[in-house]
């Protein structure tokens, strides 16, 4: 994922290709490893946590879908194989994205190292995620005010303020666009916290 969304978000790169097919194959192979898992012999390891792992790839299948909107979104008119639009790469250049983008990745990281810690943990111990104190950063609270600069920038761009001239379809409307990868980004952000704190909660 957090790879899907660099190429789709770096102004750099000029291509943007659908992980929709790739992402959908990895996490059927997760399902089958999750029930793989549940029914193997653990003698002298803790339970595997079935209720926690599904919900865990349940949560993920919901990023997934986040993904393919945002993918959507960044390729020049709707349409794969066309490149990345350069009214998307203009609104993903600009000073005041970074912060957003860093956000998204964090937030990415954080539940990435969270699952692997509670999924590979086979003894009672101490969580080893915990120590990490990146956990205890509040993404949202660091979200909020990075988003709202962000589209205070993109509001002076020509193309999207209150002078644009009217597109032919939302699909080339680049205050739609924005609007509509803020809002896939904003909840890539949200889904990847509510997985983190359902993942820590139970140690407590």
């Amino acid at each position: 994922l957090s790879k899907a969304l660099e190429n789709a978000l770096n102004s750099r790169f000029l291509e943007v290709r659908s992980h929709s097919a790739e992402t959908l194959h990895n996490l059927r192979v997760c399902e089958a490893l999750g029930h793989q898992a549940s029914v193997e012999p653990r003698h002298w390891r803790r339970a595997w946590p079935t209720m926690l792992y599904t919900s865990a790839v349940d949560s993920v299948g919901r990023l997934r879908m986040s993904l393919c909107g945002l993918e959507c979104c960044v390729a020049d008119g709707g349409r794969f194989g066309a490149g990345k639009a350069e009214k998307v790469r203009r609104l993903t250049g600009l000073p005041t994205f970074e912060p957003v983008n860093r956000v998204l990745m964090d937030s990415l990281e954080q539940v990435g190292f969270a699952t692997e810690s509670i999924l590979s943990q086979e003894v009672g111990w101490t969580l080893k995620a915990l120590a990490n104190p990146n956990l205890q950063r509040n993404l949202i609270g660091e979200f909020v005010p990075a988003l709202r600069a962000f589209a205070k920038e993109a509001n002076g761009l020509p193309e999207v303020g209150y002078e644009r001239s009217p597109s032919k379809s939302l699909e080339e409307d680049a205050a739609a666009i924005c609007s509509a990868i803020l809002s896939c980004v904003a909840s890539i952000v949200g889904e990847a916290q509510t997985l983190q704190s359902a993942l820590v909660r139970p140690v407590f």
